[in-house]
């Protein structure tokens, strides 16, 4: 089976001329406290921490299929002092198998 290839990601500023407030766009499609939810291809976080604060406690599933941009996100998770998104490395094709639980978005 052939698999996606990573086409790069783009930067924090080119997200940000589409979705200036990422949270605020997350709240519109109905992301609230206490939803578990799976940002796949999250790159280094441009969702994925917004959406973290927004539910905690409950998970982020970020998942990507480069490790660097996976451990970007960690650091930036860590230094903001976001606990609860869980990097998670693979192809989304794989997700059921590559998540512990479904999620509710």
């Amino acid at each position: 089976m052939e698999r996606f290839q990573n086409t790069g990601q783009p930067d924090w500023d080119w997200w940000g001329k589409l979705w200036p407030t990422p949270g605020a766009t997350l709240r519109d499609l109905g992301i609230e406290a206490g939803l578990s939810v799976a940002e796949v291809g999250c790159g280094s976080g441009y969702f994925a921490l917004p959406a973290a604060r927004i539910v905690e406690p409950a998970p982020v599933y970020a998942v990507d299929l480069d490790e660097a941009l996976l451990d970007e996100l960690g650091s930036l998770a860590e230094r903001q002092a976001v606990e609860n998104v869980v990097s998670v490395h693979g192809d989304a094709r794989d997700l059921t198998e590559l998540l512990p639980d479904p999620v509710d978005a």
